[in-house]
């Protein structure tokens, strides 16, 4: 096959979105098609899920999620900045909080990237990085640099976590409020202007709803003061209401409960890993207060139980089983509203993708009970007469446990272990710009969110059941079904019969494919197209065998032809068209290609592009030698051509380990669909190729601005 071919930095695929910006809706840098690519209707989605345009002014959500970038800008400059949400108005709110109100956590996280690179269980990774420690690992430096900073991406409504106990007691009441900052370093070149990127690392700030000195003690007021924000016609509108004293200054008044943090730790290429096509490893921490004004120390992670303890401490661990097996734990199970007492719990998590729930790293439980003994138990709960609603099987009993674990959740639909990395502000470079906020996870979560918030609004006390991650309760599908969120492309699913998941099966023209099989244990597959393939759908399948917990290597069993780096085939595309594109997980030595996980079809160019397809862009020859010759990743990504990728948005999101990056070719302006890359493809998820302090950058580069 001729034309392009994906080109990957050290081994991984890597992929730019197309230059014309979709907010903007004109060219913002060379090389863009300027005109509607040219579509052809030969081919179309499954029934009921034809992607589609949405529109990026939709306030009907506003009532769960703030994610205009806009507003948000607003609120982080009138009393949103994290060091003030904290509780540090001093001097020194203009620094980075890490060195700073937050210098506590800062030095918990150096030491943890520092640590942890040699500590993985992954054996490649191990031995790469004992030569390329630094250069692969998040910068120290940049995460402890001065003019680093916090940017405010998301205000998430939680009154769905309103059941929440912890030690006899219940949290709160009314549920959490989160504000979510996304991590941004910021350098200056020898032309004084500033350089920066956001980086994979996310903060939460939890606030405690129904507490404090705030009239939003009262539920169903906090309820019906977040449901006026839906009745905003407008971004000033809404950023008018969101700043006001009804609800600005009841947010203020919210005590602060806990600090969540997401970050990638390091990142190995294909080349290093080419069986998986690349590894990532991220750590996930809880911080509380010990005192009002104390400073932030590490506690325990909310169901992350710590697994080699209970390994190793067999009372610890039969504990733990008589707990978990507990038919009062086996009800909370089953509605999702589990809390595992402290004593079995861990101060530290570690999720690895790409693979989801594949992977034994991101199921701390495995290894800690038999599958015996939790159907004896499924059993004497069933037999007492007490019906299941969702755990009716060992495979939904580990799932469901699994699904609660903070690893576990993060790897679950998610964007490269992320549920919330925010939208880029205006004026971003669309090269390194995500199209959506939030994952697929979040999204197909709102309907039953909302429907939580209606009945605290109206005085009732709401039920917080919730289905498994993966996917929603089917009571919520008609709320989604002018979506692909609950059956459509890219939905989990499972194609064998299972009393706990004989609800995940896939629309009309659809069939469910296990990407990511584990032997002698049942995984979810993907919803994709049934018979011929088509844009986006995966070409590869494999086995993930583990020696270990986060020891896993893989397997590919389809293809069933040679997939070593010196001899990668790759399936065949299908026949109807001559100019398709197939893009592989494997490390290919030959070109320097894979990096995509499952594969994925694609099209050279952006001509005749079918339905379920939007133009976008995969770097080309001359990449690599760019990288290699010093410039700044951002520079490099001008070495691309167009290519047709699968659409996304947030009605039809994309495959699990891939992102929607921002598109604009597609001629529909406002609210145009992105399209699907490894998250790895973008500069802002990835912590190698960035700029140091103190390198001296080209003054070319001090345009690249966030």
């Amino acid at each position: 096959m001729t034309g392009i071919m994906p080109v990957v930095l050290n081994g991984v695929a890597v992929a730019c979105v197309v230059t014309c910006g979709a907010l903007l809706g004109v060219c913002i840098s060379s090389g863009c098609a300027q005109k509607p690519s040219q579509r052809s209707e030969d081919h179309s989605v499954a029934s009921g899920h034809r992607l589609v345009a949405e529109s990026m002014n939709d306030f009907a959500d506003a009532a769960l999620v703030i994610a205009d970038p806009t507003v948000l800008q607003s609120l982080d400059a009138s009393g949103f900045a994290l060091a003030r949400v904290v509780g540090n108005g001093g001097p020194d709110l203009e620094v980075n909080p890490l060195v700073s109100s937050l210098a506590s956590i800062g030095t918990t996280l150096s030491s943890d990237i520092a640590t942890i690179p040699a500590a993985t269980s992954d054996r490649e990774s191990r031995e790469f990085l004992r030569d390329r420690h630094a250069d692969r690992t998040f910068s120290r430096e940049l995460l402890l640099h001065r003019q680093s900073y916090f940017r405010l991406v998301g205000i998430i409504n939680r009154m769905d976590r309103g059941y929440r106990h912890l030690s006899g007691g219940l949290v709160s009441r009314c549920g959490e409020v989160r504000l979510i900052y996304r991590f941004v370093y910021r350098l200056t070149g020898v032309s004084s202007a500033p350089v920066s990127s956001p980086l994979p690392f996310t903060m939460a700030v939890v606030l405690s709803a129904g507490s404090g000195a705030s009239r939003w003690a009262d539920c169903a007021r906090l309820a019906r003061d977040w449901k006026q924000t839906s009745r905003s016609g407008s971004i000033g509108e809404l950023t008018n209401y969101l700043e006001s004293a009804t609800f600005a200054e009841q947010l203020k008044a919210m005590p602060v409960d806990r600090i969540e943090v997401n970050l990638q730790v390091f990142r190995i290429p294909a080349a290093a890993k080419p069986d998986f096509g690349g590894h990532a490893e991220y750590v996930l921490r809880t911080f509380r207060r010990l005192s009002p004004r104390g400073p932030f120390v590490p506690s325990r992670l909310e169901n992350q139980v710590s697994t080699e303890r209970l390994l190793r401490f067999a009372g610890l661990r039969a504990a733990f089983r008589r707990f978990v097996l507990s038919d009062r734990a086996i009800a909370d199970l089953d509605r999702g509203t589990l809390d595992v007492p402290w004593r079995f719990l861990d101060d530290r998590a570690i999720s690895v993708s790409p693979g989801g729930m594949s992977r034994s790293a991101n199921d701390p439980f495995r290894p800690l009970l038999d599958d015996s003994d939790i159907q004896a138990a499924l059993d004497r709960y069933e037999g007492t007469g007490r019906a299941l609603r969702r755990v009716r099987s060992v495979s939904g009993f580990r799932r469901r446990l699994a699904d609660l674990s903070c690893s576990g959740c993060h790897q679950t639909r998610a964007i490269a272990g992320f549920h919330f990395p925010g939208t880029d502000p205006p004026g971003a470079d669309a090269r390194n710009a995500i199209q959506l906020a939030a994952s697929a996870q979040f999204y197909a979560d709102l309907p039953r969110r909302r429907r939580i918030v209606d009945m605290f609004a109206g005085g009732g006390r709401p039920d917080f059941s919730i289905g498994f991650s993966g996917r929603p309760d089917e009571q919520f599908h008609a709320a989604l079904s002018q979506t692909s969120l609950a059956g459509g492309w890219a939905t989990p699913c499972y194609d064998t019969v299972d009393r706990s998941f004989s609800s995940w099966r896939c629309a009309e023209g659809l069939v469910c494919r296990v990407l990511f099989s584990v032997a002698a244990s049942p995984q979810s597959g993907v919803c994709v197209t049934a018979g011929l393939a088509r844009v986006g759908d995966p070409v590869e399948r494999g086995e993930v065998v583990s020696n270990g917990i986060g020891g896993d290597s893989y397997r590919r069993t389809f293809p069933d032809a040679p997939s070593v780096p010196s001899h990668y085939v790759t399936t065949p595309p299908p026949a109807d068209r001559a100019d398709y594109l197939v893009l592989h997980q494997g490390f290919r030595s030959a070109d320097l290609t894979g990096g995509f996980p499952g594969g994925a079809l694609a099209i050279e160019g952006c001509d005749r592009l079918p339905r379920e397809a939007s133009c976008g862009r995969l770097a080309d020859t001359g990449f690599n030698k760019c990288i290699a010759s010093g410039d700044l990743f951002i520079e490099c990504l001008n070495l691309s051509k167009s290519v047709g990728l699968r659409s996304c948005s947030k009605a039809h999101p994309c495959r699990e380990d891939y992102v929607c990056s921002l598109a604009g070719s597609t001629g529909l302006g406002v609210g145009a669909l992105g399209t699907c890359v490894p998250p790895y493809s973008l500069f802002q998820f990835r912590v190698d190729g960035h700029p140091k302090p103190g390198m001296r950058l080209p003054v070319g580069n001090a345009q690249v601005r966030r």
